[in-house]
């Protein structure tokens, strides 16, 4: 049964005031009743910030840029930033003499870079170049040279971003990179991952140099794979003057930063890095001792095994460092003085995300016995530990007065979980129970009580739960009594 595409478009019309009521009712539908370009909003949806960003749903079958137009266009004044998912050229050609938008996030097309320039050149402060999923557009090296040429027409320009697949030769980094060096760039990322090959000595020191902005900010570098035993961006990062935030994932030369024997530059903050390699827990420490940061994010390789030693020291530095407000560490595998740290550590955090670390049930209790005086706490990930339902009972006892968003995706937690992870539901922000076997008696308990609570707020997800098709509908049933206040997030796949 799937719902007729009109009725969904004025339903959506009805909620468009307000932006995550907009995503809310996009989430109530089930996964098995959206049509392929709903599909791709909603899977876009979850990657932004619903109350900052709205995107336009483009592209939908049956439907005619000017409905859509019609439908959105007495809406676009509310918001200040909106991400456009360019399917249509005539909709981006109808929109844009008819709309003063500020735009400050545009997902980069080449046919319509013109346009851009033409009208939004003075207030564009983002431009963002991205890949989107299941898309049959793919953008050539020419594609790149010509935006990087035009780059330094947008005076604004703040924040650059390129997510995209594409072959990175040393012609097209150089030719964007030249680019860099005419703005005044406060964010730079670029994402490599698909890019096969290490980049050449000369687009390396180019790289570096601009590492050295004045201007800049935050620096994002994915998939980047040096010469070896090149220390060229490695020093630049840790040696710069401007960086408060550097996120590295999967380069090559994440070691070289660490073994460089220095300590994070004094003004950074925020420390994302994903490994690829294997990596010395003892220098990780060393290289953070005594800094200011205030936000780490450590993932590990998967079939890296630590020393015991190591994962006290990293442990153990990271609960001496006064600043520290933010905390993830993914695949890490605690033990019984590793989480002695952790507590210590979480009462003065604000978000704390643990992936993977083979938290048991013994452990789980340490830490929910620090968490009912955590106040500062307001995000909880506790992703892929298996606690099961135990767990789950020991956490809402916990945290049962307290307004958090509460990750427990993959944990092994079952209709009795679910049931206990009620009393959370009132006070909790966001509860995601994804990939746990809440089976379709998990899936009702926690539907029904937001039905039978009409003041909760709490945005629930619920995918993979282990349902088929007739209870996936019998959930949905369940669901339309919420439509009159629809405020909470629900994704329910088979």
């Amino acid at each position: 049964m799937e719902l007729p595409l009109p009725e969904v478009l004025q339903t959506v019309a009805q909620f468009l005031p307000s932006c995550k009521d907009f995503f809310a009712f996009v989430h109530a539908i089930p996964q098995s009743h959206l049509t392929r370009p709903l599909q791709n909003l909603l899977d876009l949806a979850k990657q932004i910030d619903p109350l900052e960003l709205w995107p336009a749903p483009i592209g939908i079958d049956d439907i005619t840029d000017e409905d859509i137009i019609s439908l959105i266009q007495p809406t676009l004044c509310l918001y200040p930033s909106i991400t456009f998912e360019l399917i249509h050229d005539s909709f981006f050609d109808h929109l844009i003499p008819s709309t003063n938008v500020h735009l400050k996030h545009i997902l980069y097309h080449p046919k319509q870079f013109d346009i851009i320039l033409t009208h939004y050149r003075q207030y564009t402060t983002t431009l963002g170049l991205d890949l989107i999923e299941n898309s049959s557009r793919q953008y050539t090296p020419s594609d790149i040279k010509q935006l990087s040429h035009a780059l330094p027409q947008l005076p604004k320009l703040e924040n650059l971003r390129f997510d995209v697949m594409v072959s990175w030769d040393s012609s097209v980094l150089d030719c964007l990179l030249s680019a860099v060096h005419f703005l005044h760039l406060k964010s730079l990322k670029l994402n490599f991952m698909e890019h096969n090959g290490v980049i050449d000595y000369d687009s390396v020191r180019y790289l570096a140099q601009c590492i050295h902005i004045p201007f800049l900010e935050n620096i994002k570098l994915y998939g980047l794979s040096v010469p070896s035993n090149d220390i060229c961006i490695a020093r630049a990062l840790i040696n710069s003057l401007t960086l408060k935030s550097i996120s590295l994932r999967n380069c090559n030369f994440i070691n070289h930063f660490f073994q460089l024997g220095g300590h994070l530059p004094k003004q950074l903050k925020r420390l994302i890095v994903h490994f690829s390699e294997s990596i010395d827990l003892e220098m990780v420490a060393q290289t953070i001792a005594d800094s200011n940061v205030q936000e780490i994010e450590f993932v590990f390789q998967s079939d890296q095994v630590f020393q015991t030693n190591g994962v006290h020291t990293l442990t153990t530095t990271i609960a001496n460092l006064k600043h520290i407000k933010s905390l993830a560490l993914g695949r890490l595998q605690f033990d019984e003085t590793s989480i002695q740290s952790l507590t210590q550590i979480i009462p003065r955090l604000g978000t704390l995300r643990l992936q993977q670390n083979g938290i048991t049930l013994e452990f789980l209790k340490q830490i929910a016995t620090v968490l009912p005086t955590s106040s500062h706490l307001h995000t909880v990930q506790l992703s892929h530990q298996n606690i099961g339902n135990e767990g789950a009972t020991a956490l809402s006892a916990a945290l049962n007065d307290r307004n958090l968003k509460l990750y427990l995706n993959g944990n092994d937690i079952g209709p009795l979980g679910a049931e206990s992870l009620t009393s959370v539901l009132d006070k909790s922000l966001i509860l995601n129970l994804d990939d746990n076997p809440l089976e379709e008696e998990g899936c009702l308990t926690l539907i029904n009580y937001l039905v039978d609570h009409e003041d909760t707020e709490c945005a629930l997800s619920i995918s993979n739960t282990r349902m088929n098709h007739s209870n996936g509908l019998a959930c949905w049933y369940a669901l339309q009594d919420l439509a009159p206040r629809i405020s909470c997030l629900f994704s329910i796949a088979r």
